[in-house]
């Protein structure tokens, strides 16, 4: 994983191991499409990372929870072009070029935290895509289940929509950063709400607005809850390696009925990893969810332990409230549960300062 300090992220797309799917024949190789948009324009190596491991629980957890590690699968083959269109008949004739792991084509992927690929050079503008072309085979796959972007498999003679892909968890550069400013949450900070392949979320937004002189790492994944988190296994661990974090859990913590104090211990873990890491913390009070009565309860105590007793453990505490509340104070929410882009975007204009103090 020390591979993160030399390479930073160039998309502020959330791609973590959400779920796996399972294939009937794990010996079938299926190739997929999968369109990342390029943060920072220009001609630099990439290296795009993979993983077996499952960064957060997916709904319920009866299927899947945090760190489970699925069994061997294989990438036979990768193969990354530059593109404008995330439609799969135009972009698969563009030029590709082999993407290759230890000069190698294909690769097993086996109780890993992360395995990168070689570097391959690309030349991109920001705003376009990189089109990754996927041979891969398994019984279980690692992928992400509520994905915002475009992805396809290649069935029955066409490309049909799907998220039955691996992903890669971080897509980086060979460039130099100032910082490097990572954002860890649930599928709030995801950006789930705002329109499909818009990278309209709030991440995104203070990309726009800090400029591209940094680095972005968007870990954000739906369902996850901050009891995932504080396990301190790889989500966490990759979060680590970004100079700045902002921190936004506890809404799934709430959903799945944990208690107050089990929320305020697993956010102190949170925290206290990361500064055990170097990392400058931002710490978000958890927003506003349209919550019941019983869990306004719970939602009213985290967020005053935050404010109160967490201000001199994180760098910075920012609440979320007042900018998303629909009267500044109460749980219901005004752009909705899971913020729509107009309210994405007002977040990053509030939060987008704090940051910059720390820049």
């Amino acid at each position: 994983m020390d591979k993160l300090k030399k390479y930073a992220s160039n998309t502020v797309l959330s791609n973590g191991n959400q779920f796996f799917f399972i294939n009937a024949d794990p010996e079938e190789k299926t190739t997929g499409l999968i369109f990342i948009k390029v943060y920072r324009g220009g001609t630099f190596n990439y290296v795009f990372a993979y993983s077996s491991i499952l960064d957060s629980t997916f709904a319920d957890g009866k299927k899947s929870r945090c760190n489970f590690i699925c069994p061997k699968w294989t990438i036979h083959s990768l193969e990354a072009a530059v593109v404008d269109t995330c439609e799969p008949e135009k972009s698969e004739k563009s030029v590709f070029k082999k993407v290759l792991f230890g000069a190698n084509e294909a690769v097993d992927i086996e109780n890993r935290e992360l395995l990168f690929s070689d570097p391959v050079e690309l030349t991109a503008a920001s705003g376009q895509y990189i089109c990754l072309k996927t041979v891969f085979s398994g019984e279980k796959i690692p992928n992400h289940e509520e994905s915002l972007v475009p992805k396809f498999v290649f069935r029955d003679g066409k490309w049909r929509s799907s998220v039955h892909i691996p992903v890669p968890v971080f897509t980086g550069i060979e460039a130099s950063v100032k910082k490097r400013v990572g954002f860890i949450g649930d599928s709030i900070t995801q950006g789930l709400g705002t329109e499909f392949n818009a990278y309209r979320y709030y991440s995104a937004y203070i990309a726009d607005i800090l400029g591209d002189e940094y680095a972005y790492w968007n870990l954000g994944i739906g369902y996850a809850r901050g009891s995932d988190a504080a396990t301190g296994g790889i989500w966490l661990k990759k979060a680590g390696y970004n100079d700045i974090v902002a921190v936004c859990f506890g809404v799934n913590d709430i959903l799945q009925g944990h208690t107050a104090d089990e929320i305020k211990k697993d956010i102190l873990k949170i925290v206290t990893q990361l500064k055990s890491r170097d990392c400058t913390v931002i710490l978000q009070t958890v927003p506003p969810f349209d919550y019941d009565r019983r869990n306004t309860v719970t939602w009213n105590s985290v967020n005053a332990y935050i404010k109160t007793e967490l201000n001199t453990v994180a760098d910075e505490i920012f609440d979320t409230v007042p900018f998303l509340s629909a009267d500044g104070s109460s749980p219901v929410s005004k752009f909705g549960s899971h913020p729509n882009g107009e309210g994405h975007l007002v977040w990053a204009k509030a939060l987008a300062p704090v940051l910059k103090k720390y820049l």
